[in-house]
């Protein structure tokens, strides 16, 4: 059995790629299909087009996460995240909730600008991510949808709801890689990527027929990292989109003691 500092590395290892290539930004390549799912007046262009517009349109939301991890004979984590976001504001509130062999605890965490504050076993904590609004989740989902060039609706469904235009994406799993460990290079995380490798990526991302504002995304892989294997399974959704929401830092997150470069979220 591994020992609890290297567990916590890779289930941390783990939630780095899942948050931060939840749109798979740079990994999608090739070309699109037609769908019988789609109305007659419209193609799968068409409707890429359409969703990315309405991305750029998104000042707000509130977003659920809920993420498992298999990591074989090592045991297991669960994690589901409460959220917010306003855009417009440069604001993002987050409480999670993650267990691991058997143990749960909580984080919170707010972003103001490009600083994060965490709050973990009751001290909290700020670190500095210059850039983050670039590159925050929804982000990544706006980009992912404007570099997709290979993907397929396969049917229209529902989520919370919502009439959805279900999109199948084609990931390519070297880019994806070398993305990870761009990134992790790039926040001081570069370690535990090396000699990673990712495998048997699928990505689903569900399209509004309406509004055409993404709803929900689900991403799952296999992982290996640290001389470990993982296997991820992450839906994300999202709801009150361009509603207005509370996010106040709280008075006790004001004096929080610096923690330097952070993971982006």
């Amino acid at each position: 059995m591994m020992n609890g500092n290297k567990r916590t590395l890779l289930i941390t290892a783990v939630l780095g790629v899942t948050l931060l290539l939840a749109g798979c930004t740079s990994a999608i390549t090739g070309d699109s299909d037609g769908s019988d799912a789609l109305p007659d007046n419209m193609t799968a262009d068409e409707l890429q087009e359409k969703a990315v517009s309405a991305s750029e349109d998104v000042e707000s939301a509130t977003f659920t996460m809920d993420m498992s991890m298999d990591l074989g004979d090592q045991g297991s984590a669960e994690m589901s995240t409460d959220g917010a976001m306003d855009m417009a504001a440069e604001k993002m509130r987050m409480e999670m909730e993650m267990d691991t062999m058997g143990q749960g605890f909580d984080i919170t965490q707010y972003v103001v600008g490009e600083t994060i504050y965490q709050q973990m076993d009751g001290g909290w904590q700020k670190q500095s991510v210059p850039g983050f609004w670039d590159q925050s989740q929804y982000a990544q989902q706006q980009e992912a949808l404007e570099s997709a060039t290979e993907f397929e609706v396969t049917e229209q469904t529902t989520v919370n709801g919502n009439d959805v235009y279900k999109m199948e994406i084609d990931v390519d799993e070297e880019q994806l890689l070398e993305t990870v460990q761009q990134q992790g290079n790039q926040q001081g995380m570069g370690s535990l990527y090396e000699n990673a490798d990712i495998s048997n990526v699928e990505m689903t991302q569900y399209i509004d027929t309406d509004t055409y504002q993404i709803r929900q995304v689900e991403m799952s892989m296999d992982m290996s990292m640290m001389g470990e294997d993982a296997t991820m399974n992450m839906t994300m959704t999202y709801d009150s989109i361009n509603e207005p929401v509370d996010i106040t830092l709280p008075e006790e997150a004001e004096g929080a003691s610096s923690a330097g470069s952070g993971t982006n979220y």
